[in-house]
């Protein structure tokens, strides 16, 4: 038969994914668009007023952090700029930005807005138990670059009969 492509999204203008990884664990598409004459930009921050993605924690600031396409290279990159008093993190608590320094994000980063360490979750985790707030994993995404996914799709086909006892090629 013919190849088809299998597991993949559907390319409907989406350039990424956050995905939370706690409270509502709710996902965000980061479509292209053009807002106030800025291409494809998302901010996340506690600022419902000002951000694209709201994160409900006073630790998070009101514009923390924010996502953009740079179209500059001979390919898309797409970057995180933090913004925040605090600081954001890639993947853990060494990975750390600081105001106005910014990261290339891969697909399957995880972005936190509060300190990913070990005691912090701990104590986020057990405040998100006693008061149902949105903490701990809920300041956490994944970033999903959904044009890398559908770049690296791969083709399926039919497997080829395989020598076995039973068709006697043994």
């Amino acid at each position: 038969g013919s190849p088809r492509t299998g597991g993949s999204p559907r390319n409907d203008g989406a350039f990424g994914l956050l995905q939370r990884l706690g409270g509502k664990q709710d996902e965000f598409k980061l479509t292209h668009r053009l807002v106030d004459n800025v291409k494809d930009r998302y901010t996340i921050g506690r600022s419902a007023a000002t951000c694209d993605v709201t994160v409900n924690n006073k630790m998070v600031s009101g514009t923390h952090c924010t996502i953009y396409c740079d179209y500059t290279g001979p390919r898309l990159v797409i970057y995180l700029e933090d913004t925040s008093a605090n600081g954001t993190y890639i993947n853990d608590h060494n990975t750390r930005l600081k105001k106005g320094e910014r990261i290339e994000l891969k697909s399957g980063d995880q972005i936190y807005l509060t300190s990913p360490s070990s005691e912090n979750a701990a104590a986020s985790a057990s405040a998100s138990a006693n008061k149902g707030g949105d903490y701990g994993r809920a300041t956490a995404f994944m970033f999903v670059n959904l044009r890398d996914r559908l770049a690296n799709q791969r083709a399926i086909g039919v497997a080829p009969n395989m020598p076995t006892k039973a068709n006697g090629a043994y």
